[in-house]
């Protein structure tokens, strides 16, 4: 992908044509004020039996079949982080993984918000806020909300079997 910087920003464009980021089997990485937009087909940021730590960081403008930020056996952390504007999936999907957000922002995806497949989400001061699917969405999963705002979604939360515990949220 292309890198640039921007405004003490940098800037990784995966051009629709390749993954902005992927973290592969075994490895971890942490990125801090960084802008992950336009994903392939797939996914615009992937961590598969990776680790991610995401800081101050924009996934964005993407139009993924199956989310902005996809988790497969790994595990991703947000802080103060934006996952907005995906067309065609979640803003995160993870299955058999783990997500972590603290004090993130998860807006207007054409799909869920976080799509949770067993395995575990937990959420601190988070707003997941005018996504066309379910805010959370969770089959087999462990969801645990804290000070959150979920909202203006076109459902508030989804669980078919897991748990799902909510408090002050």
């Amino acid at each position: 992908p292309d890198f640039t910087v921007q405004s003490g920003r940098s800037v990784v464009d995966g051009e629709a044509a390749r993954r902005a980021l992927a973290v592969a089997c075994g490895t971890s990485a942490t990125m801090e004020d960084f802008v992950f937009r336009n994903g392939d087909s797939f996914f615009c940021v992937e961590v598969g039996e990776g680790a991610l730590v995401l800081e101050r960081c924009s996934v964005e403008d993407n139009s993924c079949l199956f989310g902005s930020v996809r988790v497969f056996r790994g595990s991703v952390l947000l802080r103060d982080s934006t996952v907005r504007n995906n067309q065609g999936g979640a803003g995160i999907e993870c299955h058999f993984g783990s997500v972590t957000l603290e004090r993130c922002s998860v807006l207007d995806h054409s799909a869920q918000g976080l799509g949770l497949e067993s395995g575990s989400a937990n959420a601190s001061a988070t707003v997941v806020r005018g996504n066309g699917g379910p805010g959370i969405d969770s089959f087999d999963g462990d969801v645990v909300l804290h000070d959150c705002t979920i909202e203006g979604n076109s459902g508030g939360l989804l669980n078919f079997t897991g748990t799902m515990h909510v408090e002050r949220s």
